[in-house]
């Protein structure tokens, strides 16, 4: 048999031994808190490179990387943007992943603006100081500014910001009201006889075209930190319904034949546009539309207004197949009538990051965020300003460079024809951004903002498809799972009927 070792507390008094145990646990505490402390705190070690993370970029020629080429270029360095994903709701999973298992891939995050609570009340963003950021808040226009602050505490730099546009053909009637638009249930509207597209696929763009529409209706679905969609149950309802009936409307029997939407000046759709889907304006693709598609299916001439962000004006700009033979174009650009959500990206500082990188990280998003910076984003990349004196020169007869090429001080000033935007295109561009910007809202800023978007999407995007009826929704019991999902947890059932 063998003999148990004898252990070194068997042969203290029993006192002694309980209190041997209680040191031993607390020492245990200690060390596990100490722990997560140092998890969640303690930087990565520095590689002398500063790495953003950020979504794909969509304007024209991509000109975010330019700048960051610029700034090595400028202060010889070689830090580097890495593109995640086209979807905003991948790109923030990829980033929030990162941030929570300390992987140290990443040094600055390029957040979409409703996500930086979450980031910020999950530890994984360093507080900017006035010190650092103080001189430039001035300057930034202010719903912009305080849409990437916590607890009045600022947590990321704009970068851009985003309100929708109606994109129409040259020539369509502009509706004064979101009912000229999409109708009211008694009348069609300019959508449903020329053809509309926004975006409505299952991801956060299809929240934020579900939201306009119910905002629109002159309902309301948050205020402040609290759900008040249920004060507002008929506009709601019939805000959904009348959304459907315009689709439906678009979709009817699959027959109604694309180019339909537009004056005959409009181009035709392009060879082969069927194969990219079945029926380009039947229900199975027009609730699968994104911004890309969408942008797509307007420039094929298969619809006559879009809903879309601003990235979409350069591209059209400078596509020759949206230009007349004079040269002009042959879209006009608005801001959305009724209600229309803002976005955005701001630039955040991982709280993982190396101290001896922060000093050079605080220069990088200076520089990217600076009053030139910010003009060759908007004028090489269609990037809307964060800064008020911008919208104010390029809206004036200020003198000064304007145009992509004058920016750039290239040795070619006079660029062909088409291959940038003019300097009227650009100020009549920033004057419609300027108009969208004061007419829209926010969304909700909370910590669980995601799951309150899924939430709000997976029943009225039901009710829009025709899934479920819009009118047999129960608001009440809606808004109710809205509050479960903004407290962070998932309801049982977002849509009960």
């Amino acid at each position: 048999m063998t003999r148990r070792p004898e252990l070194w507390w068997s042969r203290l008094p029993p006192f002694r031994r309980r209190l041997a145990a209680g040191g031993f646990a607390v020492g245990v505490l200690l060390g596990s808190l100490q722990l997560l402390h140092t998890g969640r705190d303690t930087a990565c070690h520095s590689d002398g490179r500063i790495t953003i993370a950020a979504n794909s970029d969509v304007s024209a020629g991509g000109f975010r990387r330019d700048l960051v080429r610029q700034w090595n270029a400028k202060s010889k360095r070689t830090d580097d943007l890495v593109e995640i994903s086209d979807s905003t709701d991948e790109a923030r999973a990829e980033m929030a992943a990162a941030a929570q298992s300390h992987r140290c891939t990443y040094d600055i995050f390029l957040l979409d603006v409703v996500y930086i609570p979450e980031f910020a009340r999950n530890g994984y963003l360093s507080e900017l100081t006035p010190k650092e950021f103080g001189a430039a808040w001035p300057h930034v226009t202010k719903e912009v500014l305080r849409a990437a602050q916590v607890d009045r505490r600022q947590y990321a730099e704009p970068l851009a910001t985003d309100a929708p546009l109606l994109f129409r053909k040259a020539g369509l009637p502009l509706p004064a009201t979101w009912a000229d638009l999409v109708g009211d249930g008694s009348r069609t509207g300019y959508a449903g006889t020329y053809g509309y597209v926004g975006q409505f696929d299952d991801y956060e763009g299809g929240t934020v075209n579900l939201m306009e529409a119910v905002l629109s209706s002159g309902a309301e679905i948050t205020k402040g930190d609290k759900v008040v969609l249920d004060q507002y149950a008929e506009k709601t309802q019939n805000a959904l319904a009348h959304l459907r009936g315009l689709l439906d409307g678009l979709a009817g029997d699959g027959s109604r034949p694309p180019g339909s939407g537009g004056p005959s000046s409009s181009p035709a759709p392009s060879p082969g546009a069927e194969a990219r889907c079945q029926d380009r304006l039947g229900r199975g693709c027009l609730f699968r539309y994104r911004e890309e598609s969408s942008l797509q299916a307007f420039r094929d001439g298969d619809v006559g207004y879009m809903r879309n962000w601003p990235f979409a004006f350069p591209r059209l700009a400078l596509d020759p197949s949206m230009r007349a033979g004079d040269g002009s174009p042959l879209f006009e650009v608005s801001h959305l009538p009724g209600k229309g959500i803002t976005g955005g990206y701001a630039l955040a500082i991982s709280a993982t990051m190396p101290e001896e990188e922060r000093p050079d990280a605080v220069r990088l998003i200076r520089f990217l965020t600076s009053a030139e910076a910010q003009k060759q984003l908007f004028a090489c990349g269609g990037y809307p300003p964060v800064i008020k004196e911008v919208y104010d020169f390029y809206m004036s007869q200020k003198k000064g460079p304007r145009t992509c090429s004058e920016l750039q001080d290239r040795e070619d000033p006079s660029p062909e024809p088409g291959s940038e935007m003019t300097a009227p295109e650009l100020g009549d561009f920033a004057t419609a951004i300027h108009d969208a910007l004061g007419r829209a809202e926010s969304r909700p800023v909370w910590p669980h903002y995601a799951t309150f978007s899924d939430t709000f999407r997976s029943c009225a995007r039901k009710a829009v498809t025709g899934e479920i009826e819009a009118r047999e929704i129960d608001v009440d019991s809606f808004a109710e799972a809205l509050r479960t999902a903004g407290d962070g947890r998932r309801p049982d059932d977002p849509c009960p009927g």
